[in-house]
């Protein structure tokens, strides 16, 4: 199979695509899969032709040719010996293109398919050009960009390498300087990296069929001579002997073959390379003369010379942020860490500028754009020259401009919400009506964090989903999102709304208390306090939580909470956090506090039995009387914040009312009572108070106290 190897690779490294068909769709079998190869090869020129090979491990009568998951037809059988089918394409086109696979029938089954096998045409349009940065001779362990770029509107690059089996990398395009392109790094460059190199451009329309195929590019990967090793920047000196008394010499350096060729002499033996830079990294000879004579001594022995120690990356970055709005200005700065006499600024891979000198104190140099446009969105690198060498090219800085025109900003959410317990998790939906390609996650900060996700349609809206699981404190902050088109990646939209994430169970839990208590009479005034020993500088209240956790959390600085004047919409159980002035950290929820709003309902009666006035010891129970139909029955001593008992009717024949037993009682029972009545479908609104009712517990053997019934301040007029 001599095309399987080429096949194999290709398939793997090549985007897939539909080609939509009529024909049916074809369920696999259980029989071993056959191998499936292109002949002579899967990448097809326009009008060549090509056969496509299928060959079984079992004797099969019959062969099935798929494209792209259907049924296409029927393959002829080859001979009995060699267990295949074959299709012959007599002249490749478009409509050929595509993904394959095949299956063979044997002994009343069907094999399983085999794996697929993309079919690309080539020499559908004009072809990009490929050109190598900072040039095609490398020396082993350096780095260098393949930069293959286009007129026409290409959506994917594919770089290929020539031999036995080519190996294909893909890169969208990015579009600059009216061109789109896309770099390839090739770092390091080692020596099974050198080679031939083409480049194709494809539509997105159309995945496998691409360009003509680009000029070609020859690497070729140097290796250090072993020789004297002089570090960069040092002073040499080659000294040409010989005890002759010539007064005549001459230095060559990488002389292929020794023989006839001008020479440039001088009187001295001596020849100084100072300061040593990477130019001077060689093989050298040297010859003798006389003066006055047109004959050369024979060469000397070769000395290879071995620089170490080349020149440092510089630095790149923009001042003040690489994300810049539409009309800001920006700077970007490049710094080295040794002196530069000059300072170059590339973007996407190509001369753009040369840079400003700054102080020499500074080591380096800067580029202001005044006023930033799609034009200056790009990826930008920097070089200095110094000591007669370049330095290598500095990482890559991307400038992104936001704010373009088209599309409007996307929106933002957080779900299930934007308050997360530490150690959960929530999902951050960037969506937009717009046929937005990419959505960029941003959370701000002195160094931002961005992500990038492909969008997807789904319910008539582009979005995407970033997940953030677990959360931890330090995701917690302000995130905005971004919109942009395959055409142009580093043109943004303009940014969606913030949603601030706030990550709660940092710091230990406050306390929550009620003032003046609870329950609380409707029309009066009640503050609910945020107390904490961690000094807390912000403070948030909610109602009503289910599950502590994610929610929207309205801060304020002052612990205290006033409702004034209390109404029924503020009965229910509330929480609150704590946390500090400019953190996305909160504290756990506190412990639940229920605020009941009485006066509601009629007032009850509350009766004691055998009476108010008990010995120490004697059993007493305490009926509380409802007004009308209620079946929740709350009993209340002064002085605690709970209740002491809750009852409900169990709604049985009889008289409607609560009984709660105290018996056998001791002095500390002793005190002022109140009970309340609600229905259970509104647990935390509350009738008016009964009148207090004065349980007086005396030890045994002392004479019997009176109840007395006190004027209530808190009864309805």
């Amino acid at each position: 199979m001599p095309g399987s190897a080429t096949a194999l690779v290709l398939t793997a490294l090549l985007s897939l695509g539909l080609f939509q068909t009529q024909q049916i769709l074809v369920q696999p079998g259980t029989l071993p899969k056959p191998s499936i190869w292109a002949d002579p090869d899967p990448m097809v020129t326009r009008g060549s032709p090509v056969t496509i090979r299928c060959q079984g491990s079992l004797q099969g009568d019959r062969y099935h040719l798929l494209r792209d998951g259907y049924y296409f037809r029927d393959m002829t059988l080859l001979h009995s010996r060699e267990k295949g089918g074959s299709f012959t394409i007599q002249s490749m086109d478009s409509d050929h293109a595509g993904q394959y696979q095949c299956r063979y029938h044997s002994s009343n089954d069907w094999s399983q398919l085999n794996e697929p096998l993309v079919l690309i045409m080539t020499g559908a349009y004009s072809p990009p050009s490929l050109s190598a940065q900072p040039g095609p001779v490398m020396a082993s362990g350096g780095n260098l960009t393949f930069i293959c770029s286009s007129d026409y509107s290409i959506r994917t690059f594919h770089l290929l390498k020539e031999g036995r089996v080519p190996m294909v990398q893909h890169m969208d395009s990015q579009y600059s300087m009216g061109r789109h392109l896309a770099p390839f790094l090739v770092d390091p460059v080692i020596p099974s990296r050198g080679g031939t190199y083409t480049c194709y451009g494809a539509s997105s329309s159309n995945p496998h069929v691409w360009s003509q195929a680009s000029n070609q590019v020859h690497l070729l990967v140097t290796a250090p001579h072993p020789g004297s090793p002089v570090l960069f920047g040092a002073s040499l000196t080659l000294q040409c002997g010989s005890e002759a008394g010539f007064d005549r010499f001459a230095l060559t350096k990488n002389e292929q073959r020794p023989g006839p060729r001008n020479l440039d002499a001088q009187h001295s033996p001596n020849f100084t390379l100072s300061p040593v830079n990477n130019t001077h990294g060689g093989q050298y000879r040297c010859y003798s003369g006389y003066s006055l004579s047109y004959k050369w001594s024979a060469p000397s022995d070769p000395l290879d010379i071995v620089v170490t120690g080349t020149l440092p990356k510089p630095s790149i970055w923009a001042d003040p942020d690489p994300i810049v709005p539409r009309g800001n200005p920006v700077t970007i700065r490049c710094q080295a860490s040794l002196q530069a006499d000059i300072y170059h600024l590339l973007r996407n891979g190509q001369y753009f500028w040369g840079m400003t000198l700054l102080n020499s104190r500074e080591k380096g140099d800067s580029y202001t754009i005044q006023s930033m446009d799609s034009d200056h969105a790009g990826q930008y690198q920097c070089r200095y020259h110094s000591s007669n060498s370049w330095s290598p090219l500095s990482e890559p800085l991307v400038l992104t401009m936001t704010g373009d025109y088209y599309p409007p900003g996307p929106s933002l959410l957080a779900q299930p919400g934007s308050v997360v317990a530490s150690g959960g998790k929530v999902t951050l939906i960037c969506r937009s009506d717009y046929p937005i390609r990419t959505f960029h996650l941003l959370k701000e900060g002195k160094v931002p964090v961005v992500q990038h996700m492909d969008s997807q349609y789904s319910m008539g809206k582009y979005e995407a989903h970033f997940l953030v699981d677990p959360v931890i404190p330090s995701r917690g902050g302000t995130y905005k999102c971004y919109g942009s088109y395959d055409s142009i990646p580093h043109v943004w939209s303009k940014a969606s709304n913030p949603v601030d994430l706030l990550v709660t169970g940092v710091h230990m839990k406050p306390s929550l208390t009620a003032h003046p208590g609870s329950p609380v009479l409707s029309g009066a005034s009640l503050t609910l306090q945020c107390g904490s020993e961690a000094g807390f500088d912000r403070f948030a209240l909610t109602k009503n939580e289910k599950h502590p956790g994610p929610r929207n959390l309205d801060a304020q600085h002052s612990p205290n909470f006033t409702l004034s004047p209390v109404h029924n919409s503020h009965r229910g159980q509330y929480r609150c956090y704590g946390g500090y002035n400019l953190s996305y950290e909160w504290s756990t929820p506190s412990d639940p506090l229920d605020i009941l709003v009485a006066g509601a309902y009629e007032k009850p009666s509350l009766s004691a039995h055998p009476g108010p006035s008990v010995t120490s010891g004697q059993n007493v129970t305490l009926q509380c009387l409802p007004a009308s139909w209620f079946d929740t029955f709350l009993l209340f001593k002064e002085g605690f914040v709970a209740p002491l008992q809750h009852l409900h009717w169990p709604g049985t024949h009889g008289p409607i009312q609560a009984t709660f037993i105290l018996g056998p009682v001791m002095s500390a029972q002793g005190g002022s009572y109140r009970c309340y009545t609600s229905h259970s479908t509104s647990p935390y609104l509350l009738s008016q108070p009964s009148d207090p009712l004065e349980l007086v517990v005396s030890e045994g053997g002392e004479d019997q106290q009176r109840t007395t019934v006190e004027s209530d301040p808190l009864r309805s007029k």
